[in-house]
């Protein structure tokens, strides 16, 4: 499954952060804050909707840090490897899960358990 993946429903959020790719792959410099910026002063309820909480229930098992290297998944206190949890809400790029409260984790720390 694709990280991508995550977004199914979030398409707007998806389609945000393939653009900010596509500019940044034509010049490297350029930030997300200007980006963001620069969609604000055409397209405001554009902006305004983008990457909003909304409720969420997935299943989601924990596979840690995967996309760095050079950090071995570990396990904290909360999130254990290979462990299901269940999703509260998302916003395009982090979850609330049951449990932890409303502190955010990143969706690349999961794979979507999606049910057939």
């Amino acid at each position: 499954m694709s990280l991508c993946d995550h977004r199914e429903g979030f398409e707007k959020e998806a389609n945000f952060s393939q653009m900010c790719s596509d500019l940044r792959g034509h010049n490297p410099e350029t930030r997300f804050s200007t980006i963001h910026q620069a969609i604000a002063q055409v397209a405001p309820s554009y902006i305004d909707a983008l990457h909003k909480r909304r409720a969420c229930i997935r299943k989601l098992q924990f596979l840690g840090c995967t996309w760095c290297h050079e950090t071995p998944p570990t396990d904290d206190e909360f999130f254990k490897l290979g462990r299901i949890y269940v999703s509260t809400s998302f916003n395009g790029a982090t979850y609330t899960i049951e449990g932890y409260g409303d502190t955010p984790i990143g969706y690349t720390y999961f794979e979507w358990l999606k049910e057939d």
